[in-house]
């Protein structure tokens, strides 16, 4: 979505693509940070899809040698458990940080999404940002779920304990590859598998998101919920790949 946003306000983007295995490039993007001070450097933390989490110290890096704002989007970090990029808004007054009460707070119908950052930086955004675009019932329920977050997060805790058993299940499958997650989904490469996996979970009733670029055409990604729904999925893989 990035991308598409910046396309539609006709901005130039500079991608620095990821190292092998889905590994941020972190002396990339900080190369390119320096050499072209872009207007806005956006960093998503934990990443999606790869559900890769960033050293806070890499992004107090990008943040020290960027001379303009720099967005951190944290939609997943509740699930990661590490320190927020919001510790560093004091020491940095470029940092904006953004999160939502879609995931871990699982509210993704309430559609309310934050910003964290300087004061200055507030204002600058407040003066072209839709003056309708949260609505009143959403505001208040967002500051009740945010002090009812020890409860919500007792289900946060079971993904997450779901999340690493079901990895270690699928690690053990023969003819898949599935990579490390600090969120509540994973990429999972199929293979040659893929298309027919793919359609054996539709009919199954499980829907997984693939990606139409050539080059993640072997990839699902896929999200943790409860462990009979994840037994399901390792039912149907199993029924797919020979010898799984």
């Amino acid at each position: 979505m990035y991308d598409t946003e910046a396309a539609v306000i006709g901005a130039k983007t500079i991608s620095v693509p990821d190292l092998p295995g889905f590994k941020r490039d972190w002396d990339g993007i900080a190369k390119a940070v320096e050499k072209y001070q872009p207007k806005l450097t956006v960093l998503c933390n934990p990443n999606n899809p790869t559900g890769e989490l960033a050293p806070l110290s890499e992004i107090e890096r990008i943040v020290s040698l960027s001379k303009n704002p720099v967005l951190i989007d944290e939609a997943y970090m509740e699930f990661a458990q590490a320190e927020s990029a919001i510790s560093l808004i004091k020491k940095y007054p470029n940092v904006m940080v953004i999160r939502t009460l879609s995931k871990a707070f699982g509210l993704a119908g309430m559609r309310c999404g934050y910003m964290v950052a300087d004061s200055d930086m507030i204002d600058a955004v407040s003066k072209v940002k839709s003056p309708y675009n949260l609505n009143i019932f959403t505001q208040a329920f967002g500051a009740i779920a945010l002090k009812h977050r020890d409860e919500i997060f007792k289900v946060r805790d079971g993904i997450i304990a779901e999340r690493d058993r079901f990895l270690a299940e699928l690690s053990s499958v023969n003819g898949i590859r599935v990579y490390p997650s600090s969120t509540n989904f994973f990429l999972m490469d199929a293979g040659t598998y893929a298309p027919a996996l793919f359609e054996a979970l539709r009919k199954a009733d499980i829907l997984v998101k693939k990606y139409k670029s050539p080059e993640m055409a072997p990839f699902f990604r896929i999200t943790v919920t409860t462990k009979d729904v994840d037994e399901r999925i390792l039912s149907v893989i199993r029924e797919v790949i020979p010898n799984a």
